[in-house]
């Protein structure tokens, strides 16, 4: 599994700390042409949002069309907690099977601000730090 650049992830932290009070979701694709980060919007109801996210159909359809036209395919799925380290819920288990060999990024924001990032593969989940460490 290629590690996007900086550059490719530059604007996800922003995108996440944007999405407050609600958890931010995005998804990275891999391809020919390398890298591409697709921000989107957490399609569940601001009761539900803090504590969950629902990938947006239309935008999940929309990203889903340019990777086949691409020859991409989904690398991450990103997420953030609010207020909690970047684990993977059990809801997030439950969803990553439906998913198999995807990575998840789980981004942890503290008082509204990107704090810390872990890369969860499979069963093997991995603390992330180096490129990929926010601002």
């Amino acid at each position: 599994m290629n590690a996007p650049g900086d550059a490719v992830l530059a604007p996800l932290w922003p995108h996440l700390e944007a999405c407050v009070p609600a958890e931010g979701c995005a998804l990275l694709w891999h391809g020919p042409g390398g890298h591409r980060l697709q921000l989107m919007r957490n399609a569940l109801p601001p009761g539900q949002a803090r504590t969950g996210f629902c990938l947006d159909d239309a935008e999940w359809l929309a990203g889903s069309f340019c990777a086949a036209r691409e020859g991409e395919t989904l690398q991450w799925i990103i997420h953030s907690h609010l207020d909690l380290p970047p684990f993977m819920s059990d809801e997030d288990r439950a969803a990553a099977r439906l998913h198999p060999g995807v990575g998840w990024l789980v981004v942890s924001l503290r008082a509204g601000r990107v704090d810390a990032c872990a890369l969860h593969l499979q069963a093997v989940e991995s603390r992330v730090s180096g490129g990929l460490a926010p601002r």
